[in-house]
């Protein structure tokens, strides 16, 4: 019987790996692929933060509607200051507090309610003109309250529609978000993006 392991015998396998050269191109292209990509994510992620912080507000708002209506009688949306930032909270035992049980979102000191004279020179009258629902009222983003009554409707109602504006005070890159409040108790969310070169265009309409 033949030994065909003997072919074998005295022969070295070469051990497969990656050199020193091998390893280091391959650590200079990940770091390129980082420098590359990561002023993409921080972009993306702060326009999500800001849209994100919109959309709370928004649903905030939206609860206390529903809340009042579904138990017939007057509740009020409230904006105050936190520990740490800016409240705002679904007063449904109508005692001034944000208790735990109760709707409520916290907004940072960088992603937060903005006054008006916060944004881009412009903006709150090119939004008044792209929403074209009569004048612009702006909530306090510090402190305010919206009550809404049985129907659903703001009460008492407001000579125009109110607005909150949400954006970064660090990056305006971000953009800006507004939401709109009509006195019917409907809403509208709209955004005002910036380019690649951190150019603020004009608002559109998200729902």
């Amino acid at each position: 019987m033949k030994n065909f392991g003997k072919q074998y015998r005295g022969t070295h396998l070469r051990s497969h790996g990656f050199s020193m050269i091998e390893l280091l191109a391959v650590m200079a292209v990940i770091l390129v692929v980082s420098a590359i990509s990561t002023p993409s994510f921080m972009h993306a992620y702060q326009y999500y933060q800001v849209s994100n912080a919109a959309s709370s507000m928004a649903n905030v708002i939206k609860y206390t509607r529903y809340e009042a209506i579904r138990r017939n009688t007057p509740i009020n949306c409230v904006i105050g200051p936190a520990p740490v930032g800016t409240i705002a909270w679904t007063d449904s035992n109508g005692n001034g507090v944000a208790d735990n049980v109760e709707q409520q979102l916290t907004f940072t000191t960088t992603v937060t309610l903005l006054a008006p004279g916060d944004l881009p020179a412009g903006a709150v009258p090119g939004l008044v003109l792209a929403a074209g629902v009569g004048p612009l009222i702006p909530l306090g983003n510090t402190a305010a309250a919206v009550q809404f009554d049985q129907r659903g409707a703001v009460n008492p109602p407001p000579a125009g529609a109110l607005v909150s504006f949400v954006g970064n005070t660090l990056v305006p890159g971000a953009g800006y978000r507004a939401i709109i409040l009509l006195p019917s108790g409907s809403m509208q969310l709209w955004k005002r993006d910036a380019d690649v070169n951190n150019i603020i265009g004009t608002w559109t309409i998200i729902h």
